[in-house]
């Protein structure tokens, strides 16, 4: 996944680690200039997120994963996994707006992985 090769003497939670942190540097560069700085616990904690939903999806198909996060006020993630589609975020963000619902953070990496040919990331 994004250009990391693992060999066999990684362990799987070297391995991934290490997909996690190529991923929140994926994260954060995908951030738009006047964006809220968002700090390296939250950044892993989004690639985790995100690569947990991106494990496994069929080939052609959509994956779209919703999850409320706890704190001092309600927050969506919401993550989609898909082929190239252009304007897709810009489709969803205007959904999400027609409903009046606001959003806080956008992050829009565009990464290219590897599947085998049961979808999983490999």
């Amino acid at each position: 996944m994004m250009g990391l090769k693992t060999t066999t003497e990684a362990t799987p939670k070297s391995n991934e680690r290490a997909l996690i942190n190529a991923l929140s540097l994926h994260l954060g560069a995908s951030q738009l200039p006047g964006d809220r700085p968002v700090d390296k616990p939250a950044l892993e904690a989004a690639a985790g997120y995100l690569l947990a939903a991106a494990r496994t999806r069929a080939p052609g198909q959509p994956l779209v994963q919703i999850e409320s996060t706890s704190g001092e006020r309600r927050h969506l993630r919401i993550a989609i996994i898909n082929e190239d589609m252009p304007f897709l975020v810009d489709s969803v963000a205007a959904t999400i707006a027609a409903q009046s619902l606001g959003i806080d953070l956008l992050l829009h990496p565009v990464i290219v992985v590897e599947r085998d040919s049961a979808g999983a990331i490999t």
